[in-house]
């Protein structure tokens, strides 16, 4: 029994070890190194092409790199956490209630103009083609 301390190895050191031993010491810490280095970049920090389930047949589709899928629902859940807690503080209840007039209001003029825009674009339409039909512009 030995009163040694294990210390854990990190993802690069691991990497680094299973490479040396599959491959002997047929090259150099320094190159070793470097393609270890690309490789965690690669496999981290690149848009990655994935195969899409919702396709007929397979294929593939870009999917975001590792890392923003790894760290996204943390940064996601943080930040929710911030600003829960900053919308609880008193002295932010005006800021809150200005935007929520300011969006309401924005929301509610383009569901109107939407509206208007569904009901009247069939009687728009035809008034264009019987004016161009006026002038002879039909064909």
């Amino acid at each position: 029994m030995s009163n040694e301390v294990a210390i854990p190895q990190t993802f690069e050191q691991k990497l680094k070890d299973r490479i040396r031993d599959s491959m002997g010491e047929l090259m150099s810490d320094d190159d070793l190194k470097k393609i270890v280095e690309a490789s965690v970049n690669d496999i981290l920090f690149k848009v990655r092409t994935v195969r899409d389930d919702n396709r007929y047949g397979g294929g593939t589709k870009q999917a975001p790199p590792l890392i923003q899928e790894i760290l996204t629902p943390l940064i996601e859940k943080t930040a929710h956490k911030v600003v829960t807690e900053w919308a609880k503080e008193p002295q932010n209840q005006a800021v809150i209630e200005a935007v929520i007039k300011e969006r309401m209001g924005r929301g509610i003029t383009d569901a109107i103009a939407m509206a208007f825009d569904q009901k009247f674009s069939q009687a728009f339409f035809a008034l264009q083609q019987s004016l161009k039909q006026a002038m002879g512009l039909q064909t």
